[in-house]
């Protein structure tokens, strides 16, 4: 599931097994840098945006894995080798 950090209260509070995830952006800045390349937000949405992400890196501690997002290709491998290993 694709859930901000209130659903992921809610949902650990319902499945105690399950395992939590927090995809993080390798820095603010670089986040910042990389919503404003996109071009398809303005300035007050993307500051908002920072101001959301900030808050919800501050909740890390409540998951089990941290993925850092500085290469795509490496956060995917870590995603797939946590759910291997969760399988077995």
């Amino acid at each position: 599931l694709d859930i901000d950090v209130q659903g992921a209260k809610q949902i650990r509070g319902k499945y105690s097994e399950a395992v939590f995830c927090f995809v993080a952006p390798s820095s603010i800045e670089e986040l910042e840098r990389r919503l404003t390349l996109r071009g398809s937000e303005g300035s007050k949405v993307i500051q908002k945006r920072l101001s959301v992400a900030k808050k919800e890196m501050e909740e890390t501690e409540h998951y089990d894995y941290i993925i850092y997002n500085d290469d795509l290709n490496e956060a995917v491998s870590a995603l797939k080798e946590i759910i291997e290993s969760k399988r077995r």
